[in-house]
């Protein structure tokens, strides 16, 4: 779309070529050839390792297998001493005191290359078969041997000893030491020491191939024994690897062993004793056969390379010629390529479907009334087809080159004009892609369509030639309205969905996962969006033990085809929970859309909880009605009646104190009411507070106590009789009395203590002949509550001590909180 003959860039604004460089044939088949060989080659070279590396494997369990047997092997000579130690134990002359005969019998059983010593538990010999008997014999004092004495007082079992150094014979030593029993209490410690190179011995009867070595460790990873170079290792640390292994019955360690060698370990624990047994392999005679295979590979997978290439090189020579050829043929787009018979079929093949392209593409753009354009960079010179002419109102025979730069600009909507002539610069500048939308005012109607352009530069051939810019255009005006109308629906529907008051979610339906959230629905959850959208599901959000009967509401709706709509409890992320009515609805699946799910959340909870509390409140109202009618039954029942103005004069007292209670527990919402509260409530009513609602005649203190429903009424009941006896007899008769009420809660028996003390009223001087009617209120009252009443008759006035369990009085949780305090 350039001004014919005229270059449409400045001068030095001409795209450059592409500096990717061409690879002859030849190296293309050589790297055919080594893709082929180089993978075989590291195939084999797997296959070997894998070979070499479960001979290896096999080789250690061989290693671990023999490390088993000599531990066996250990295993029973041991077995073997504990059982000459437990019959010597039990032998006649022991439990007889014939130490001598003993003695001789010890001589006897001795192992070779062992002693037997007893000892008492000062470590005193008294039995060594080194010496005839009657020797004087030293005390032990190696305290590896103590350590195996102590073991045996504390357990009436058999213990094995670390590696020694004998006490009489200055050898390195091991023993096992068992119980020797008189009247079921251990009298000595008989073992039998066993020196280190009979050990040793054990070993050295294996034939172990050179360089290996087999070695014996006690507790303490000393060497006790080894099959070579015994004398000069004993008692010396094992090395840092196995000193460091895993408490495992059996492993394996690769390290430097105590003689400098590397090597490959393995070992194999004792359970009944906690030795060790280790044998080491040198690393070299496990990692020979790696080596050796590795070099044989490496020579042959060289040879292999060699010979690839050698081929492809062979091969090129005979393909290079017919390619060139078909090359030259390819630059003629412009006409059918005719190169005749190459001898190779492929490329046969390749120029008749060249010849086939070049007609398809000329029918393609007819069908499709696509206009296609050209522009040379060079000159400036543009090609169009008869269909693009069509596309701008203009006759066919204005193709191919009467639609230059100055017509195509005549054409552009005057507001994207300047825009989209920019764009094309810049694209050709830029020697790449280029696609842009504009307007055109067609030539025959005026009408104002939307055009669609693509094209790309395309590098020219020879010195001469920069290149070409090579495009299409099509019309998209009705496809632009689509996505107007499109973006209004979009926005409109984004503008519901982001600002509903609800919360709204479109759902996958078989993972239920969450694909798209609004605001609200956010806030519902407690979750912000990314983290909604990260993976979360509807089910994740819901109790789990609902998780499978929501799921199963989902799949039965959905097969049904019907909406579902529910109330459900859905889980916050900070842990609340919240009543919610969930609608869910089906998408179904549109073009190039999958099937989609819309949910609508709507927040509940207020609502539901409300509605709860009006139940709750209603059951409550109705169940304190009838509670209070039965205590005012009660009040009228065991009032007595001789006197009417003081039947009158109680029952008014005793309504009026369950009204007041009454009106605290409505204020609270029937949660119940502050124990002070209450007390002070019901003095109130016989002293007259002062200007700042102190009670000047009564003193109240202890701790915050919330008295639940039930037991107000109660407690309001025996306050009130307390307060009535206190004005007819007691403090609150005479003008200086005081009444002290105090309460506290005791923690360890779990029970609230009220104490009622008066002083200052009349001088009490004696206690009453008989129970009144108040004393019997209070007992009943008390019974209701499963609680108690003492009460003194102090000459200062009446103190009467009131206990109830707390969890009558304040309910469990109350009573749990005070016994954790």
């Amino acid at each position: 779309m350039a001004a014919a003959r005229r270059p449409i860039l400045p001068a030095g604004r001409v795209p450059g070529r592409s500096g990717k460089r061409a690879r002859p044939v030849w190296i293309h088949l050589a790297t055919l050839a080594l893709s082929i060989v180089v993978p075989l080659w590291m195939l084999l070279g797997l296959l070997a390792w894998t070979s070499v590396q479960q001979a290896r494997r096999e080789s250690q369990q061989q290693i671990i297998l023999l490390a088993r047997n000599l531990a066996f092997e250990l295993d029973r000579e041991f077995a073997g001493y504990a059982g000459i130690l437990k019959a010597l134990a039990t032998s006649p002359s022991l439990e007889e005191g014939d130490l001598a005969r003993f003695h001789a019998q010890a001589v006897q059983v001795v192992p070779q290359g062992a002693v037997i010593v007893m000892r008492d538990r000062h470590g005193q010999q008294v039995i060594n078969t080194l010496f005839p008997y009657g020797t004087p014999l030293p005390t032990t004092r190696a305290p590896q041997v103590l350590e195996a004495d102590a073991c045996v007082f504390a357990t009436r079992g058999t213990c094995l000893s670390d590696l020694y150094t004998g006490t009489t014979d200055r050898q390195p030593y091991v023993l096992l030491d068992a119980p020797v029993l008189r009247a079921g209490e251990i009298a000595f410690a008989l073992n039998i020491a066993v020196r280190a190179s009979h050990l040793a011995a054990l070993l050295a009867q294996r034939q172990f191939p050179e360089g290996w070595a087999a070695a014996i460790l006690d507790r303490q990873d000393r060497i006790v024994a080894r099959s070579a170079e015994h004398d000069r290792f004993v008692g010396s640390r094992a090395n840092a690897a196995l000193r460091e292994a895993p408490p495992a019955l059996e492993g394996t360690v690769r390290s430097i062993n105590i003689a400098g060698v590397p090597v490959w370990g393995a070992y194999v624990r004792l359970p009944a004793w906690g030795w060790r047994v280790a044998i080491g392999v040198p690393a070299a005679d496990l990692d020979a056969p790696l080596r050796r295979s590795a070099l044989s590979l490496g020579l042959v997978g060289l040879l292999a390379v060699a010979a690839s290439v050698g081929g492809a090189l062979l091969a090129a020579r005979h393909l290079v010629r017919p390619i060139r050829g078909l090359a030259g043929a390819a630059a003629e787009l412009g006409a059918a390529p005719d190169l005749g018979p190459t001898g190779v079929r492929e490329l046969d093949q390749v120029a008749a479907s060249l010849a086939a392209a070049e007609e398809r593409l000329r029918l393609a753009q007819e069908a499709g009334r696509i206009g296609m354009w050209e522009i040379d960079i060079l000159t400036g010179a543009t090609r169009v087809s008869a269909s693009q002419a069509g596309l701008y109102g203009l006759p066919p025979d204005v193709a191919p080159h009467g639609l230059g730069w100055e017509a195509w600009s005549a054409r552009l909507h005057p507001e994207d004009r300047e825009r989209a002539a920019t764009a094309v610069r810049a694209a050709i500048a830029a020697g790449g892609l280029y696609e842009d939308d504009f307007r055109i005012l067609r030539a025959d109607t005026g009408v104002e369509r939307w055009i669609r352009a693509r094209g790309r530069w395309s590098a020219g051939r020879g010195g001469h030639d920069l290149g070409r810019f090579v495009g299409v255009s099509f019309d998209i005006t009705e496809a632009k309205a689509a996505e107007a109308a499109l973006a209004a629906s979009e926005a409109e529907f984004r503008a519901i969905f982001e600002n509903s008051v609800v919360g709204k979610a479109l759902i996958e339906p078989g993972s239920l996962r969450f694909l798209r959230v609004n605001r609200c629905l956010g806030e519902i959850l407690g979750h912000p969006e990314a983290a909604l959208l990260d993976g979360m599901g509807l089910l994740d959000t819901t109790l789990p033990a609902e998780h499978a009967a929501t799921g199963a509401a989902f799949r039965d709706a959905m097969a049904e085809g019907r909406p579902l709509r529910m109330e459900i409890q859905l889980l916050r992320g900070d842990g609340d929970l919240r009543w919610v009515i969930l609608s869910v609805v089906a998408l179904p699946a549109a073009a190039g859309r999958p099937a989609r799910l819309v949910a609508t959340v709507q927040d509940i909870t207020d609502r539901h909880e409300a509605e709860e509390r009006q139940a709750l409140l209603a059951r409550e109202v109705d169940h304190r009605a009838k509670n209070a009618l039965a205590v005012v039954q009660a009040a009228l029942r065991l009032t007595p009646r001789q006197d009417a103005a003081a039947f009158a004069r109680g029952v008014e007292g005793r309504v009026g104190a369950l009204a007041r209670t009454q009106t605290l527990l409505a204020e609270g919402r029937w949660s119940g009411a502050p124990l002070r509260t209450l007390v002070a409530g019901e003095l109130a009513g016989f002293v007259d507070p002062a200007e700042d609602g102190a009670l000047p005649r009564a003193r109240l203190s202890g701790p915050p106590v919330l008295v639940t429903a039930e037991a107000a009424q109660p407690i309001g009941m025996v306050l009130h009789e307390l307060a009535t006896n206190a004005t007819k007899y007691g403090a609150l008769s005479t003008p200086g009395g005081l009444v002290t009420v105090t309460w506290s809660v005791a923690p360890a028996d779990g029970m609230l203590e009220l104490d009622w003390t008066e002083t200052g009223g009349p001088p009490v001087e004696s206690q009453p002949g008989h129970r009144g009617f108040g004393s019997r209120v209070l007992e009943a009252t008390l019974r209701q509550l499963e609680g108690s009443m003492a009460m003194e008759w102090r000459r200062t006035g009446l103190a009467c001590r009131l206990r109830a369990p707390l969890r009558r009085v304040a309910g469990e949780r109350q009573a749990a909180l005070a016994e954790r305090a």
